[in-house]
């Protein structure tokens, strides 16, 4: 990215949704009872719909396919939020 305004690196949300249809195919046809499959695309995309690559100055992959420590932080929320809602059954039976 050097040389490049990372501001404006990225790929628009609905073309980040058609590169991903043969994975997220794949993965609806092997869901199993008990696996929970959640989409972290909302955690990069900013309001003008872009899927980012850069946040707040930081990197978020490391390469095409990686995320950075940066980028896996930004998971957090959304991690947090599932643990919580995993473990809600578990706190009611107690």
């Amino acid at each position: 990215m050097q040389g490049l305004d990372p501001d404006k690196q990225g790929v628009p949300v609905a073309e980040h949704v058609a590169l991903q249809a043969s994975a997220n195919a794949t993965i609806d046809d092997t869901k199993m009872d008990g696996v929970t499959v959640f989409d972290p695309t909302a955690c990069f995309v900013d309001a003008a719909g872009v899927c980012r690559m850069e946040w707040e100055g930081h990197a978020v992959y490391y390469d095409s396919g990686h995320l950075t420590v940066y980028g896996a932080l930004r998971l957090r929320p959304l991690l947090e939020g599932a643990m919580r809602a995993l473990a809600a059954p578990a706190e009611s039976q107690k």
